[in-house]
C-alpha cells in the first residue's frame, strides 16, 4: 500500500518492504542495509529491524523503528549511524534478556519481546540445479544420456 509524500513516494511499514531496503540515518549517511524484521508481540506490526554493519555488513545490530520512514526502498531512522554500530545485535529469536538490553540501550521502555518475522521463501530465494540427466539403457545394452 502506498501513499504520496511531499517529495517521495511512502511506502507503509510492512516486512516485505523493509527487508533489504538501504537505512539512512538522519544526517542522510548510510548505515546498512534491513536484514531482519521484528514485530511488537502485541501488535504484529514491524517494531525493530537488523541493520548489516560493520565489514561486509556482518554485524546484524537492532534498531528501533519508532519515528522511522520507509520511501523508495530507503529506511530513514532516528538513530546516528555510530550509535547502531553500538547497539546490541541478533541472530534469530531475541531472548527476553537481549530485547531488554536493546530497550534499555535506545532509552525505551521494557516491553515484551518482539517476535521475528518469519519470511516466506519465494521461488527466486530457491537455489538453482542444473537440469538432472537421466540415462536410458537401449535393448543392445547401451547406455546414453537422454536429451
Amino acid at each position: 500500500m502506498r501513499g504520496q509524500h511531499a517529495d517521495a513516494t511512502v511506502w507503509s511499514m510492512r516486512p516485505q518492504h523493509l527487508i533489504g531496503s538501504d537505512v539512512f540515518d538522519p544526517d542522510d549517511r548510510k548505515v546498512g542495509r534491513v536484514g531482519a524484521v521484528y514485530l511488537d508481540a502485541a501488535t504484529r506490526e514491524p517494531a525493530w529491524v537488523t541493520v548489516g554493519t560493520g565489514l561486509f555488513g556482518r554485524r546484524e545490530s537492532l534498531v528501533p523503528l519508532d519515528g522511522a520512514r520507509l520511501s523508495e526502498r530507503k529506511l530513514r531512522i532516528t538513530v546516528a549511524k555510530e550509535v547502531v554500530k553500538d547497539a546490541p545485535t541478533a541472530d534469530g529469536p531475541l531472548t527476553e534478556a537481549d530485547a531488554h538490553a536493546a530497550q534499555r540501550f535506545y532509552g525505551l521502555p521494557d516491553s515484551e519481546p518482539p517476535v521475528p518475522y518469519a519470511r516466506v521463501p519465494k521461488p527466486s530465494d530457491m537455489p538453482r540445479r542444473p537440469p538432472q540427466q537421466r540415462y536410458v539403457v537401449h535393448a543392445d545394452q547401451q547406455v546414453t544420456k537422454s536429451p
